[in-house]
Order: structure tokens, then sequence, then C-alpha cells
């Protein structure tokens, strides 16, 4: 029988970076090195006062066993912004698994903010770690698709005149705040968090591109890699507003495409059902057998109402008012 006595939940201490990394990489990702934990959380401009990463060690040995992360980020409802965090990347070794652990990672994080801020726990889940979260008293709200794509297969489909050109990341910036006023809620895009989420980031290059098409305009954030084939693969990585409809979308796709003509796939996040969501399958594509992830939440220091999350009145749990790209996904 194990008890909350077996193990110990502390925060991380710079002399458990290199169990960190080695965990990540045995486990979530192949390169995950000492310049990607500094850019994601000394860099990172919402950064608290301690790195929120809570460490689970065994009592009676003092081996670490696992972890769980949590990334500071702002949330904007359109009307205000507040601290959030959201959990990214988590690990529990295999014989301390089924014990709970992650759970108590979470009631760790939520106990030592009560009262304070951060305001509320973010999540993109696979679906088999949504039970867990769940229990850790999360609620999930939807999927999140993720297609590939050939350029071919947009190219041509649609008709229309649409203005596109490249930009930095001040006038990315400037876009934003002309259309962000609304009730949309997305990651709050402050000048600083873009300048670190897609010019400091060691993980890509970005190319920004601002559109317009009559009273329709906005931005658009793409990268390219080789995939593990060799080919070059063009992701969507950021974009704002949300579009009105999909052709706006795959007209400032086919412009960029055009610039890009060695692409030879195309990767693009899509929350289930929005407007782009609900147009990729007319147009023949397809996507990926089950749902990338699932959007979880859980208040922190905020109202839950008969299953609602509330913040001064705005019901955050309410994904149709939601905006989210690729680049919210950490």
């Amino acid at each position: 029988m194990t008890t909350n006595l077996d193990y110990t939940i502390r925060w991380f201490r710079d002399d458990d970076l290199g169990y960190y990394t080695k965990h990540l990489n045995n486990s979530l990702y192949t390169e995950y090195d000492e310049e990607r934990f500094r850019w994601k959380f000394l860099g990172n401009p919402f950064k608290l006062d301690m790195v929120p990463i809570a460490m689970v060690e065994e009592t009676k040995t003092g081996k670490l066993v696992g972890f769980n992360s949590f990334l500071p980020l702002e949330l904007n409802t359109g009307s205000t912004h507040f601290p959030i965090v959201q959990g990214c990347d988590g690990y529990i070794e295999r014989e301390h698994r089924r014990k709970g652990l992650f759970q108590r990672t979470i009631h760790f994080m939520t106990e030592y903010f009560s009262g304070g801020s951060p305001e509320l726990l973010l999540g993109f889940n696979f679906v088999e770690s949504l039970g867990a979260a769940r229990k850790a008293g999360s609620i999930s709200t939807e999927s999140i698709n993720r297609w590939f794509f050939k350029p071919g297969q947009v190219e041509g489909r649609l008709t229309g005149s649409i203005d596109i050109r490249q930009i930095n990341v001040k006038r990315v910036h400037e876009v934003y705040q002309e259309n962000s006023r609304g009730q949309v809620i997305h990651i709050h895009r402050t000048l600083e968090y873009l300048e670190w989420r897609f010019v400091d980031s060691p993980l890509r290059d970005h190319e920004m591109y601002e559109y317009s098409m009559g009273d329709t305009s906005g931005y658009i954030i793409i990268s390219t890699v080789r995939d593990e084939k060799g080919r070059k693969e063009l992701s969507i990585d950021d974009y704002f507003p949300p579009f009105p409809d999909a052709d706006v979308f795959f007209m400032a796709l086919n412009e960029i495409l055009g610039k890009h003509q060695d692409v030879e796939v195309v990767e693009i996040y899509t929350m289930n059902n929005d407007v782009v969501d609900r147009e990729v399958p007319r147009m023949g594509l397809e996507k990926d057998l089950e749902p990338r992830y699932t959007l979880i939440m859980k208040p922190i220091n905020l109202e839950l109402v008969e299953g609602k999350v509330l913040r001064d009145g705005v019901n955050i749990s309410d994904i149709g008012a939601w905006h989210l790209t690729k680049s919210d996904i950490y």
C-alpha cells in the first residue's frame, strides 16, 4: 500500500536539471537540452520567482522518481488578462506509476498558489492521460485536431484576391492589438511574449505575414522543418484573429506556399468544429485518427459553478469563445 508519506513533492532545484532533461529525452523528446529549458522557464516573460516544476522524491531513498511542469502564461478574455499556468512536460518512472503521483503534483501546485496567482491551470492532454487529469479535478472541454496534407491538395481550389506581406514581430504585435479587444479567450500575446515565443525560440525559425482582404486582416506565423522522412514541412504555428471563414485562411496559405515551392507537407492544428476544422474534410483532407490533444482546465483561484469556470462573469470554460493555435501548446 502506498501512502502520502512514501513520496515527497517539492519544487525544482538547479541540481535537478540533469534528471529532468534525461527523462524528457527518454519519454517525450529527442533533443531537450539546457538551452531549451532556459528559454522555456527562465526566458519566459511571465516567469515566476521560482521554477514551477514539481519534483517527486521517494521518501525512504531520497531518489527522484518523476516530475510535472507548469509553464507561466497569461490568459486574455478580450476585456482583461490574468496569470495562469499550463501543464506541459510530465514524467513518472515506470515502477512508480499508478500510485496517484501525477495527481499529487497537481494538488501540490494548486495548494501552493491558493489564494494568490496564477488563477487557472490549463493543459493539452493526450487521450491516455485524461483520466489522471480528471481525477485531479480538471474538466475536459474540447479536442484539438492535427491535419497533414500536400500543398497541391489546396492550391487552386479557391479564387479571390488577398494581399499578403512579410512583417516583423513589432508589426505582428500591432496587428494583434488592433484585433484583440473582442470577446475571444486566448493566450495573451504581449510584445515580450511574441519576441520570446517566435524570435528567441531555439526550436524553429519563424516567418511572419500580414494579410488583408477587404475589411478582414490579421497575421499568420509559419515555420519550416525537415520531417523524419527528409521532406520539407510547413507548419501553421500561430494566427490572429480567428478566421471569419476558411476561404480566407486557405487563400492566405496559398500565397505563403507560393513563396515556399519546395514544401512537400503542410501541418495545421484546429480546434474541433472551428471554421477551418469544418472545412478541411470537405476538401478531401484527412486528420489524425485520434484527436491530438484535449483541452483541460482546473480552477486554482477561480470559481467553479455548475461545471463552469468563471472569471469576472466570463465563462472561461465556454470553448466556443476560445482561440487556440499550435503555438499555444507547450
